[in-house]
């Protein structure tokens, strides 16, 4: 809860602190730890970041997914957005509204209104 609250306060400071306490309980692995940190990395423009604990998670949700890939359009990614896209597709992941949504905004961004 308190990570969800940095995000969307947008402090990350505060949210590193809540990482390493993450780390020190050893709930680094919880997926909505790791959910949680993705998106408050991705809403404060760490994308570097957030793509660590992506990369390190065991198990991703949807809104990991579209934490991720929002967090490469709003850091000007769009084309690696759209990897994270594919990726989550391949490995069976079904994508809501929200992913959607955002993923045509990574076409417009590319200005591939076609695929949008």
């Amino acid at each position: 809860m308190v990570l969800s609250a940095c995000a969307r306060s947008v402090d990350v400071s505060y949210g590193w602190r809540i990482h390493c306490n993450v780390i020190k309980v050893g709930l680094q692995s919880n997926y909505f730890c790791q959910g949680a940190l993705i998106e408050l990395y991705s809403k404060c423009n760490k994308v570097s970041d957030a793509r660590r604990v992506f990369d390190g998670a065991v198990d991703l949700d949807t809104v990991s997914w579209t934490s991720m890939i929002s967090g490469y359009v709003q850091a000007g990614l769009p084309e690696a957005a759209l990897e994270v896209f594919e990726k989550m597709k391949k490995l069976g992941h079904i994508p809501d509204q929200v992913a959607f949504v955002t993923v045509i905004n990574a076409c417009v961004h590319l200005g591939r209104l076609d695929d949008a």
